[in-house]
């Protein structure tokens, strides 16, 4: 699994710090700074359906978490983690991080 991890061969973390910034993106347009943006995402007029960017961002940290899961079963039984494990152990941990973050500013404001 280390090599996988290493190789960017999971899907979740592939590009971590895209992710990140995106998360970041939206935590921001979520924190009281551009009220006309946050009128958009509650109502996106001219769409015939909307997005309840709640439940995506809740959907995307249960994909997440099962990656971190499957990282924990690998290594559980190891006594050493490799360095291909840490570096997505620690991918993982900033995502999570963020995810989080912007999870909890969308809550508060909406």
């Amino acid at each position: 699994m280390g090599a996988e991890l290493a190789a960017g061969d999971n899907q979740n973390l592939n590009d971590a710090e895209f992710t990140c910034s995106l998360f970041r993106f939206l935590q921001l347009t979520c924190e009281g700074h551009n009220l006309d943006f946050q009128n958009y995402l509650r109502t996106q007029p001219g769409h015939t359906t909307s997005v309840n960017l709640i439940n995506c961002i809740v959907d995307y940290l249960l994909r997440l978490q099962e990656s971190v899961m499957d990282f924990y079963w690998h290594y559980s039984s190891k006594e050493v983690i490799d360095e291909g494990g840490k570096e997505y152990f620690l991918r993982a941990i900033q995502v999570c991080s963020q995810v989080f973050n912007t999870l909890t500013e969308s809550i508060q404001t909406s």
